[in-house]
């Protein structure tokens, strides 16, 4: 049996603020910003509402795509295959241990339709991801590398003319060896001598920060900058934990007793910029962050900047964005916005200011007619190239649930949840959809964010069990 003990203290159960970072849904808008290089400016990015001079020209993309899994092998085919002022489109293989593994296809098939390459090199990838991409992309344009004596027997006379010895570098770093190969317009070969520990200036105004941690994406990073002229810098790796940690800092700024809320999101500001490193910042440039997910640019506001995620489909994000600028093709033709007004989002404002003069089609849901079911409808049907959402959506008043119940096991738990509740229109007119949102707040005492104290819970199957037995049932008719 399960039993429900409500607390009569009414609480936010989400959390923003106006100065505060985005969840993931907004990080990845503002990185589409970036990445279709302000599409309304017809491939010109410049951004009119700070102090930055920086000015990029979109990349056209090259007619060669590399899909690869290992990163030295994407390393060296991009030095053979990029070109200045172009972009060399990297992406990772299909993961194929999903349950959606083909949507994982279908959406490489999808990248590689966009960029159109007469080329596609699959390079280090599983037996089974390389079966499944044969069959979708077919055979015709295809080569496949599996070891580096293999680049140059398939390619020697193709792609750029190199000069000079390929650089020796480590097994580490490699964004920041490949940028270093590609102006020099060298080769690479990787060696277990440790890579120099540098980065590489900017040639325009444009930083490219990037996660230490994942090697792939330093590829893609750097054939990121090396189309801009931009930068590379690598930032520290940081543990999924810390992310999270940093994250539930920013959602529950707004809940400290003591001190108060722009005394928080101060601080967040430092351990941003400490977290990050010392960033050599252009001056007056831009930055973008490739990042597992904590928002850099809310450390380094004076500059205008955006995020991509590093993981997945980091490579698939960015021929997207590009693509939509090439030559011949429409750009931003009819944009959404979507803004609930229930806290000030001043992007929204600067958005119209900048795109309508452009001739952009602006349709907004604003106040009132933000609401989900207009915007759903409009998500669904009407026909955009860009859509924008302010997901400060302010505060929802619910309430704090304490649930106790025996688990499958047949141990005793308690667990704590924040409870609120939505209310949309259907198109029946005596109906209305029900959305309960639940955040988890503590199991038997132990606070659910706390990833140290997590670490001798004992979760068992109590999460699982509470699902279940909480999950709505079907009325029999």
């Amino acid at each position: 049996m399960i039993t429900a003990n409500r607390r009569a203290r009414r609480r936010s159960t989400k959390r923003s603020s106006t100065s505060g970072p985005p969840r993931r849904f907004g990080l990845e808008i503002s990185a589409s910003l970036l990445a279709r290089a302000d599409a309304a400016a017809r491939r010109e990015f410049s951004d009119e509402t700070t102090t930055s001079n920086a000015k990029m020209n979109c990349p056209l993309l090259l007619k060669t795509v590399v899909i690869s899994d290992d990163e030295k092998l994407a390393a060296q085919l991009s030095c053979l295959f990029a070109r200045p002022g172009h972009y060399l489109p990297v992406l990772d293989g299909p993961r194929m241990e999903r349950h959606d593994r083909n949507a994982e296809v279908i959406r490489r098939n999808n990248a590689c339709a966009r960029v159109k390459p007469t080329k596609i090199v699959l390079a280090g990838l599983s037996q089974e991801a390389d079966a499944a991409l044969t069959q979708k992309l077919g055979t015709r344009r295809i080569s496949r590398v599996k070891t580096s004596p293999d680049i140059s027997q398939r390619f020697d006379s193709a792609g750029t003319a190199l000069n000079q010895s390929p650089l020796m570098w480590g097994r580490d770093r490699v964004g920041i060896g490949l940028l270093t190969a590609l102006r020099e317009k060298r080769g690479i070969e990787f060696s277990d001598e440790p890579s120099p520990l540098t980065d590489v200036p900017a040639k325009s105004g444009h930083l490219v920060v990037c996660d230490e941690g994942d090697e792939l994406s330093q590829v893609i990073a750097a054939n990121y900058a090396f189309a801009l002229d931009a930068g590379l810098w690598l930032s520290p790796h940081i543990s999924r934990e810390k992310v999270d940690e940093v994250l539930e800092g920013f959602y529950s700024s707004q809940d400290q007793q003591f001190v108060s809320q722009t005394e928080v999101l101060e601080g967040l500001k430092a351990k941003m910029r400490d977290l990050c490193g010392r960033v050599p910042v252009p001056d007056q440039g831009s930055m973008t962050f490739i990042t597992r997910g904590l928002p850099y640019g809310f450390g380094f506001s004076e500059y205008p900047s955006t995020h991509l995620f590093n993981y997945p489909d980091l490579g698939i994000a960015i021929v997207n964005g590009f693509a939509a600028e090439q030559p011949g093709t429409r750009g931003i033709g009819a944009c959404v916005l979507v803004d609930p007004e229930t806290t000030p989002a001043p992007e929204i404002e600067d958005v119209i200011k900048i795109l309508t003069p452009r001739g952009v089609y602006v349709r907004g849901y604003q106040g009132p007619a933000a609401h989900v079911r207009w915007v759903s409808d409009a998500i669904e049907r009407f026909p955009y190239d860009l859509l924008l959402i302010a997901t400060h959506c302010g505060d929802v008043s619910g309430s704090r649930w304490t649930y106790e119940f025996k688990d499958s096991e047949g141990k005793q738990r308690t667990l704590v949840v924040d409870v609120a509740v939505g209310f949309g229109r259907t198109d029946d007119p005596n109906l209305f959809g029900v959305t309960q949102f639940t955040r988890f707040i503590s199991l038997d005492g132990v606070d659910w964010n706390d990833p140290e104290k997590k670490k001798r819970l004992y979760v068992g199957t109590a999460m699982n069990d509470f699902i279940e037995l909480t999950r709505p049932c079907r009325r029999q008719t």
